[in-house]
């Protein structure tokens, strides 16, 4: 059964949902009255996906093995490398195809921590790489089960890094081969497990500290409109003795602060970030996940380390791992003052939701990665149908279309502490999440856009709940969909929307449906109650 809005982008599974959609995707959606629906699946913890691979919804507390949270709240965190070896070529993701690993910097890492309370115990796990497609998020899911480690939930972010091997499949060797090496993904899948099951045997209580603080210097939002989105969250648990135990950081800058020179494996400046922030908070396993990517959000452009003879001069040149450390260590020094100096103690709470989502693509280079095997993302039918990856490879780019090929992914909103964090699986443009200081959307229409005349997607902060004291967003979660452009603002057609000045981003998107079907979801998340 399919539920559409607007472009016919959000997809939903049964009647489970149908009394809460319905009034969001109007009469045109063929929903019965809900007095007319059987009672639909009872939402349940211990199911991941149906035989479809589509994820199931699912809110904790409330559904079937994840039923109350209360006491206190424990936690536990690890982690373990996860830096490709050297026996075959090392194909680096994030800037050109044929750029290969000449050696190791330092490691790349899978970082996790797991939380718990009551009844509820959900993993977030944060990926030293480029891209984590949603059936890999699946793989560490059901693995996680198996393993019998008892998680309701795993929250799988990538922290977008530049400077390690492809796990996405585009940026291959050559032109014609597949970047997306399976073994090596089965390796980060079982790393990632044996993190997570390190950190549930460590989970003790723990006192919850959260703070914010502003590290928009470090971030240049390089395409207009310039919307700064550069606050650094931490969310931190020590345990009774006072020892820190686990620090949560979201920040939204992308990974390369070595551009594209750059042959040596690192995971960047997320590295240089968590080693002072363990350094000084002793005892504790720093796991960092990105913010807002999109707009673009980088370091290029950001001086630094200003020199003291003339502050426009920066003595960390972009390339070099001195910048990445020093922007590390600067956002790093960010978050632990906020901490220390205004840190607020947070009350014991835990909750999550999740939701399945579809995006229909548009993009006649994703099509074609799909059908060459280059990208070996699982997409579906329009019936939706898994089409199976041989079946994908001996279909051309029309018949694919024909066929509807869409994308099934999800949204996620966690809460932890005072804290609510949304997940969106791909790069979102600070417009859509931030609003002005009187709460007006920053989405603009601009006169030469393509479609200047969409209506803008509402905000999407304003819809997390308002009990929260921080609302922030988690790019890269559970999938890597590229960029997330306002529909308003999708500008791949000239003439040109900002002043003829040709801008990126619209190339590494899956379309511009993205933006509105996201949206969407998110809004049908945030009403979503356990049958």
């Amino acid at each position: 059964m399919h539920r559409r809005a607007g472009l016919g982008v959000v997809w939903v599974l049964g009647s489970l949902l149908g009394s809460l959609l319905c009034p969001l995707l109007g009469s045109s959606s063929g929903c019965a009255a809900p007095a007319d629906e059987a009672p639909g699946p009872r939402m349940d913890s211990a199911v991941f996906a149906d035989e479809q691979q589509i994820v199931t919804p699912l809110v904790c507390p409330g559904a079937r093995g994840c039923a109350t949270a209360s006491g206190r709240v424990r936690a536990g965190a690890a982690h373990r490398a996860i830096t490709p070896t050297f026996d075959a070529p090392v194909p680096m993701a994030g800037f050109s195809i044929g750029r290969e690993a000449t050696g190791v910097h330092d490691d790349v890492e899978s970082r996790v921590f797991v939380v718990e309370h009551g009844d509820v115990r959900v993993g977030v796990v944060a990926l030293d790489v480029i891209g984590w497609f949603q059936q890999d998020a699946l793989r560490i899911r059901r693995a996680a089960a198996a393993a019998g480690l008892g998680l309701d939930h795993v929250l799988v972010t990538s922290t977008h890094n530049h400077e390690s091997k492809d796990t996405m499949g585009i940026w291959g060797v050559s032109v014609s081969e597949s970047g997306y090496d399976e073994p090596y993904m089965e390796i980060i899948a079982r790393q990632t497990v044996d993190a997570l099951a390190e950190a549930v045997a460590a989970l003790r209580p723990v006192t919850l500290r959260t703070a914010r603080g502003d590290a928009n210097h470090l971030v240049n939002d390089t395409r207009l409109p310039r919307v700064p989105d550069g606050g650094i969250t931490i969310v931190h648990g020590d345990d009774d003795s006072g020892a820190p135990v686990c620090s949560w950081l979201v920040w939204g800058n992308h990974p390369e602060a070595l551009g594209s020179d750059n042959t040596l494996s690192t995971s960047d400046y997320p590295h240089s970030l968590r080693a002072p922030v363990e350094a000084r908070l002793p005892g504790t396993i720093a796991v960092f996940s990105p913010g807002t990517l999109g707009g673009l959000t980088p370091p290029i452009g950001v001086r630094v380390c200003p020199s003291a003879d003339d502050p426009a001069v920066d003595e960390c040149p972009p390339g070099t791992f001195a910048r990445a450390e020093r922007l590390g260590r600067a956002a790093a020094d960010i978050a632990v003052d906020a901490l220390v100096q205004g840190g607020v103690v947070a009350p014991d709470a835990l909750a999550f939701r999740r939701l399945p989502l579809r995006v229909d693509p548009d993009h006649l280079t994703l099509f074609l990665a799909f059908n060459l095997g280059l990208m070996p993302r699982s997409i579906d039918e329009d019936d939706g149908t898994l089409l199976p990856r041989e079946t994908v490879a001996l279909l051309t780019i029309a018949q694919l279309k024909e066929r509807g090929a869409h994308l099934m992914t999800e949204v996620d909103g966690l809460r932890l502490g005072d804290v609510e964090v949304l997940g969106v699986p791909g790069e979102l443009y600070a417009e859509l999440f931030v609003v002005s200081d009187t709460g007006q959307s920053l989405v603009e229409r601009p006169a030469n856009g393509d479609f200047a005349d969409a209506t803008p997607e509402a905000p999407l902060s304003p819809l997390l709940p308002a009990d929260a004291r921080l609302r922030i967003v988690v790019n890269q979660a559970n999938d890597a969909l590229g960029y997330i452009i306002p529909r308003s603002q999708w500008d791949a057609d000239a003439p040109c929307a900002y002043d003829d000045e040709s801008q990126y981003g619209e190339q590494n998107s899956v379309g511009p449906a993205t933006a509105p079907s996201v949206a969407a979801a998110v809004a049908a998340l945030y009403a979503l109650t356990v049958q």
